[in-house]
């Protein structure tokens, strides 16, 4: 049972608390001033755990000087929450200066559950006291007290950066373990400075938290895009940060790590690489025997795959390999190759593999490759306990990073909603990539993707952030525009027309094609959602 210390000038609210926590094996000692707990103070401060005060004791204390007493007279060092009525009013600074580690509304003697999750967080963190780094990129002064209060008082060490560039040196310099980046900086946004530090291949097991006014579902998406792993809203009550930390620290130091294989007969080759990839936090392992790599891979789930070009020359028995883990996008493929081009090396950087190394490699060429390979994925792993992120991947293509044509349907229902009570127009226009399955036949899964890529990335530079583009089919987009009447629409189809760019394609044989697509659109008039989606699949006949 864990002691917990109530000092609060209500006598009725410390019964009503005491006998709660009392069934969740916490006993409460309660009293109405720090004088009335002195005489206990020095007989069992060794024994609490935690300690719990109000705003104010019986003798008219205020709670920064009851904490700063308790931590200067009494030398305690455990944690003190406070539980407030006037959460408006509470300093963040000062509450910091005289030891308080974390606020609560009082109210939540309602929902107790609460601040037992919270006293337990604490008194974990307080236990275990690793002096982990946190990095606060933010330009609002009063912002960065209210997270150094929350992160310090969680005994976490804080460093702190007034601007984007400040924060990309520091990040650099420091290495923290944890960065909470504002989205909303003056000059690069925070989506920009995540994309920055990444590009650090040591930086890519750092998680990045966003710190975030706009909750809405595009921008988390471009938050995921550039490497966050988590958004924390401006708003939150107080003690959410705690929360989210210790899940996201809990998830690191638990088993779930990068978990890649290599394919080689070279075991000198796999040491060093083990010994490189260790540091990106990639747990490896070696196969040199075909059935056992292929029975391994059917039973168990790999992030990273490594492998040797000489480990087969069977191109039938590298697919057979690599068909098992089709359908798990996630799975990263990496060929370390010889000097030799040779007939086996095309086939499999066209069919099999996302990128190639060549021997001789240094530690960062290696790292770099890996790092850029994963950077897009790390972000699954550590928000795979969160349902509304689970979701948001469910709706978005892998390839592409634009929605999927499911969540269409989904959208289109409030589209409609809205334009039945509001008058609010909107429309679509589709886009075909032509001839795509030549393109896939004559040069490859992997260009086919890099043209599926272009086309996407141009959309988004060409349209309104508002704007949602949906990777249809195969080859086939849909941009959804809200606002827009014929003539608008019009304008914007002709504006991608002009600067969807010459995508022009070459393979082995010398053989050229230059990408074509076919754009068209369809406003909504009242003809409800099923019509609708009729009109768009028309126009891609």
């Amino acid at each position: 049972m864990d002691n917990v210390l109530f000092i609060n000038d209500n006598k009725f609210y410390i019964k009503a608390l005491s006998n709660k926590l009392v069934n969740d094996n916490f006993y409460v000692s309660g009293f109405e001033s720090l004088n009335e707990a002195s005489d206990f103070l020095n007989d069992f401060k060794k024994d609490l755990n935690i300690i719990l005060i109000g705003d104010k004791s019986s003798n008219n204390l205020d709670s920064y000087s009851i904490a700063k007493n308790l931590r200067e007279k009494y030398g305690l060092k455990i944690p003190i929450i406070l539980l407030t009525e006037n959460m408006k009013q509470f300093n963040f600074k000062k509450a910091r200066v005289n030891g308080i580690n974390h606020v609560l509304n009082s109210q939540v003697i309602n929902n107790h559950e609460i601040l037992i999750e919270y006293m337990d967080i604490l008194k974990k963190l307080y236990e275990k006291k690793k002096s982990k780094k946190v990095l606060i990129i933010d330009d609002s002064k009063k912002a960065r007290e209210k997270l150094i209060f929350e992160i310090k008082g969680s005994y976490f060490n804080v460093i702190t950066a007034e601007s984007g560039v400040l924060g990309l040196e520091k990040a650099k310099k420091s290495k923290p373990d944890f960065i909470i980046l504002d989205v909303e900086l003056p000059g690069l946004n925070g989506f920009e400075i995540c994309e920055k530090i990444k590009e650090d291949p040591t930086a890519i097991n750092i998680p990045v938290i966003y710190y975030i006014s706009n909750n809405n579902i595009n921008y988390k998406l471009k938050g995921i895009k550039a490497g966050g792993v988590e958004f924390f809203q401006k708003d939150s009550e107080p003690g959410e940060l705690i929360r989210l930390l210790s899940k996201i620290e809990a998830y690191i130091e638990s088993d779930n790590r990068y978990k890649g294989i290599y394919l080689g007969h070279n075991s000198m080759e796999y040491y060093v690489l083990s010994y490189f990839l260790n540091k990106l936090g990639i747990v490896l392992k070696n196969f040199t025997n075909y059935d056992k790599a292929f029975k391994s891979l059917e039973k168990n789930k790999f992030d990273v795959i490594i492998q040797d070009i000489d480990f087969t020359k069977n191109k039938k028995k590298i697919m057979e390999l690599y068909r098992i883990i089709e359908d798990n996008d996630h799975v990263k493929k990496l060929l370390i190759a010889g000097s030799k081009k040779d007939n086996l090396f095309y086939y499999l950087i066209n069919n099999a593999v996302d990128d190639y190394i060549f021997k001789p490699y240094i530690e960062e060429e290696i790292r770099l490759k890996i790092s850029k390979i994963l950077k897009s994925y790390e972000n699954i792993y550590k928000l795979q306990s969160q349902q509304e992120m689970l979701n948001m991947l469910s709706i978005v293509d892998e390839i592409t990073q634009t929605y999927k044509k499911n969540y269409l349907e989904q959208v289109l229902e409030s589209y409609i909603s809205r334009y039945d009570r509001e008058g609010i127009k909107f429309s679509v226009i589709t886009l075909k990539i032509n001839k795509f399955k030549y393109i896939k036949e004559n040069y490859g899964k992997k260009k086919a993707e890099a043209v599926l890529k272009t086309v996407a990335k141009t959309l988004e530079n060409l349209v309104r952030p508002t704007d949602m583009i949906f990777r249809y089919n195969q080859n086939k987009y849909v941009v959804l525009l809200e606002g827009t009447d014929k003539n608008s629409t019009t304008i914007v189809r002709k504006r991608i027309m002009k600067n969807i760019g010459n995508i022009v394609l070459k393979n082995k044989k010398e053989l050229y094609h230059k990408v074509e697509v076919t754009l068209d659109q369809v406003v909504y008039s009242e003809s409800g959602k099923e019509k609708f989606i009729n009109k768009i699949n028309d126009k891609f006949k």
